[in-house]
């Protein structure tokens, strides 16, 4: 499944503002696998590509 997404890129779960980044990919079930820090916490959690949206993204370096 080919989803709008790579590794690196920041999401908003669509249910909040959680800004998060997105850490794997699934291929087989097309899940999206991110991570986000809460106080002195890292957690994550797989979503299915419905749930996210992607934030806008600063613009990459070319060099």
């Amino acid at each position: 499944m080919d989803t709008p997404f790579r590794v690196g890129d920041v999401v908003l779960e669509r249910e909040s503002t959680r800004r998060m980044k997105v850490v794997s990919l699934d291929k087989a079930d097309g899940s999206v696998r991110c991570s986000w820090v809460r106080g002195p916490a890292k957690l994550s959690k797989s979503f299915a590509v419905s749930e996210l949206q992607m934030c806008i993204p600063k613009a990459r370096s070319t060099s």
